[in-house]
């Protein structure tokens, strides 16, 4: 779409210079027809050299209608110029009829519109070249003396400032409205291809938007229905076995409504990450740890870990739901693949900097391989066989922190433990 805009644009922007062209075609047949109609004159008047000089004259401008059509337009427009003022300024001095000299005004009306206005400086040359021709051939400084003036030049001075003053009035007009026009076509259609960017940029959100609810509804039917199956399978086996053994079966199902509880959260974060605007306020960063571990006290081996937290900076401006999700996530992936058969399992948080603020979540867990690493933030992406949830929650947590602007990053050595740190600007 971006490419077909642009097209459109440089075509539109196009036209004028093609208008130009033809134009220029027009009015080099136009002085051809005007020099073989005064030949024809002169041949009836029997002026030999007049003959030779209009037959020159056509052979030019032939030539130049010529290298015009064949796409030498920057030759063809200024011979054409040359051209025209040459001929007017030979013949005034050839012709005994008065008032061919006015030819000179719309030249310079001409020059202005076959130029565009960011090369203004041409037209403004040729301009003076025809203002100059016309001040020699009218006060005949050829073949006049400065005392030899007579009554009748002040009817051509007249004239002259007249025509002058008219013919600047229709330039500044010509030139404004030229420039005017064209600088609103430009900003005019930029404005339409950043809006057709604007428009491809929602439309790819919206069709990423789709694939991931497509994906979305799909997964989430399954991890919902299995824990419920399986809750109901306890059940009915409950109740065929003895009394001393429901203990056992009440606590895998408290496990299954855990892991039931905790993807709903995952899908209501999702949700309202998508559809909530981000809150900023001021908060007190330890606070928000310590919930975010309290979030994942349940979790199996969770006791068996020990904190080590750093605090070196102490509040934050964010979004507290967003926050706090990110490091809940972060926390909870930390507990569900670490090993606790080491002598000291220990998860690590580091809080630090100021803006950006920096969070680094670390364990000495079981970790993860480069192929692990290059899809962990994929949506339902699940990295190993002791993976029970949905594999909602690294992906909720990057989207949160594009939501932040905040970026992520992770480096993990398989049997050693994982590392994620992650930062968040504050907001001016």
């Amino acid at each position: 779409m971006p490419e077909r805009l642009q097209k459109i644009n440089e075509n539109i922007l196009n036209s004028r210079e093609v208008f130009r062209y033809k134009l220029l075609d027009q009015l080099i047949i136009v002085g051809i027809a005007s020099s073989l109609l005064q030949l024809l004159i002169d041949i009836y008047k029997d002026t030999f050299i007049g003959d030779l000089s209009e037959i020159v004259f056509a052979l030019i401008l032939t030539l130049l209608l010529i290298a015009n059509k064949k796409g030498y337009h920057k030759l063809a427009r200024i011979g054409t110029l040359i051209a025209i003022n040459a001929a007017v300024f030979i013949f005034n001095g050839m012709l005994t009829t008065g008032g061919i000299q006015y030819y000179y005004f719309p030249v310079i009306l001409i020059s202005f519109i076959l130029y565009d206005w960011t090369e203004w400086y041409k037209s403004v040359l040729f301009a003076l070249l025809s203002l100059t021709l016309f001040f020699v051939n009218t006060t005949d400084l050829i073949n006049v003396t400065s005392n030899e003036v007579s009554w009748r030049m002040s009817s051509v001075y007249i004239n002259f400032v007249t025509a002058s003053a008219l013919s600047s009035m229709a330039i500044v007009f010509l030139v404004k409205t030229n420039r005017t026009n064209e600088g609103s076509l430009r900003e005019a259609n930029n404005e339409l291809i950043r809006l057709s960017d604007e428009l491809n940029t929602k439309n790819k959100v919206l069709a990423k938007t789709k694939e991931e609810l497509d994906r979305f509804m799909y997964s989430s039917s399954h991890d919902l229905r299995a824990p419920l199956s399986s809750i109901l399978g306890l059940v009915n086996v409950a109740k065929l076995d003895t009394p001393d053994k429901q203990e056992t079966y009440l606590e895998m199902i408290r496990d299954r409504v855990n892991g039931l509880d905790y993807f709903i959260k995952e899908i209501i974060d999702f949700s309202k990450n998508s559809g909530t605007e981000v809150n900023y306020e001021t908060l007190d960063v330890r606070q928000l740890i310590e919930q975010s571990v309290d979030h994942n006290r349940y979790l199996p081996g969770a006791e068996k870990i020990e904190l080590d937290l750093t605090i070196k900076t102490d509040t934050i401006v964010s979004d507290a739901y967003r926050l706090t999700s990110i490091l809940t996530s972060l926390i909870a992936n930390a507990v569900k693949y670490h090993n606790l058969d080491q002598e000291k399992p220990m998860l690590w948080i580091v809080v630090k900097g100021t803006n950006p603020v920096e969070f680094i979540v670390k364990d000495n867990g079981l970790g993860f391989n480069n192929e692990v690493k290059t899809r962990i933030f994929d949506m339902f992406y699940r990295g190993s066989e002791r993976s029970t949830g949905a594999g909602l929650g690294l992906y909720i947590a990057k989207e949160m922190l594009v939501a932040l602007q905040g970026t992520i990053e992770v480096h993990s050595d398989e049997g050693k433990g994982s590392s994620f740190m992650f930062a968040i600007p504050v907001p001016d």
